[in-house]
């Protein structure tokens, strides 16, 4: 859970560019009665983005609210605030009675510093928008294969730049050779690209969608100003004679929903894997992808009144059923009840749910489980 200050444009505008100490909690949640953060991660920056490397669960990633990339390590002792982990013992000792269970509510989170940061002159030139890893299937680095493992993640942003990444880069046996060596330690992306509009300008992006049965070098990006696109970092620039032409990376892109907002969501349902959806600040919509000559969604959503929407997600256990979250509760749309309003309008939140994310399916969960977690505006409460 990333903690970011309150602020208004005016009071953002005032501090851009300017570092002060921020956080990223992690919660247990193993014991249902008792909910405390386990870990609190100390960052510089404000986090915009957060993501968990899926080769090794111990490894963070956070993209910032000033463009650069941050990891961490939660399995590196020598990266332990000494004094969070003191507190963290005298405390225990102090809440344990002899013959007792340890106290659980009364345990210090864990602080943690940064493993490392990126170069700022090679990050974004804006805040980190969304971070995805690569799945494991798809080729990236020719000269270092990942084998079918997911080592590389692509960060976006609102400057038209995508950013892809090794974490292989920034494993501390890594770090600690180049340092015995004297060598600078920098993280750098592996390949930057820049997209670019058709009309001109930079196509900057705010979601990224990969599919992970997917061996292609393509993904899904959903922008800035509200249109969806099909990206391939893989293309090269052509010659023409002596004019070298820049490499078109927008293979395909969905102008119908085009506003001055950003997409909020972009999601697959788990149920049609040709079906996505993206929620805007009114309205949402559903897209067939597998319909080429089709440059419309195949629904949308009428306009949200007397609210804005924040955020959405198909159910992952129910094919016809979306979630989207408002400032003022979250509306249930189940298609096989009706299609021209919500089925079910929940007033969950008295504040605005800023994001929401629904428990990932996995292997002998139990059967009826299902859990969502959101967060809110007003003092950053997390919801289970």
């Amino acid at each position: 859970m990333s903690i970011v200050e309150k602020l208004s444009f005016d009071e953002r505008a005032e501090v851009a560019g300017k570092s002060f100490e921020s956080q990223v909690l992690i919660l247990n949640f193993a014991d249902s009665q008792v909910i405390f953060a386990q870990y609190a991660l100390q960052t510089p920056v404000e986090i915009s983005s957060i993501e968990f490397a899926p080769e090794n669960p111990k490894v963070l990633i956070g993209g910032c609210i000033n463009g650069q990339l941050i990891s961490w390590d939660l399995g590196s002792q020598e990266h332990v605030i000494s004094e969070g982990r003191k507190q963290n013992n005298e405390q225990a000792a102090a809440t344990k009675l002899e013959g007792d269970e340890e106290d659980k509510s009364q345990q210090q989170a864990i602080k943690m510093k940064e493993l490392i940061m990126s170069n700022i002159d090679k990050s974004h030139k804006n805040y980190v928008a969304d971070i995805k890893f690569i799945p494991g299937a798809v080729k990236v680095d020719r000269k270092m294969p990942n084998d079918g493992k997911s080592f590389h993640f692509v960060s976006c942003s609102e400057d038209g730049q995508v950013h892809i990444w090794d974490t292989r880069n920034i494993e501390i046996s890594e770090l600690k050779l180049l340092a015995s060596k004297g060598k600078a330690v920098g993280w750098v992306p592996f390949m930057t690209i820049q997209l670019q509009r058709s009309e001109g300008g930079e196509l900057g992006l705010s979601r990224i969608l990969f599919d992970p049965k997917q061996d292609t070098t393509t993904f899904w990006g959903a922008s800035d100003e509200g249109e969806l696109a099909l990206i391939d970092w893989s293309v090269r620039p052509t010659q023409n004679g002596e004019e070298q032409r820049a490499a078109e990376y927008v293979q395909r892109i969905y102008e119908s929903e085009r506003n001055s907002r950003p997409v909020l969501a972009l999601e697959r349902s788990p149920f049609y894997e040709d079906l996505l959806l993206t929620v805007h600040d009114f309205h949402f919509a559903i897209w067939k992808i597998s319909l080429l000559e089709r440059e419309e969604p195949i629904f949308r959503s009428a306009n949200t009144r007397g609210a804005q929407n924040t955020c959405g997600a198909f159910s992952p256990t129910r094919p016809g059923v979306i979630f989207i979250t408002k400032n003022n509760g979250i509306d249930i749309w189940d298609f096989y009840d009706q299609s021209n309003k919500p089925s079910i309008q929940m007033n969950l939140a008295s504040q605005t749910i800023t994001y929401f994310k629904f428990q990932p399916r996995y292997e002998n969960m139990k059967r009826g489980s299902q859990l969502m977690a959101y967060g809110d505006e007003a003092d950053g409460t997390l919801n289970l």
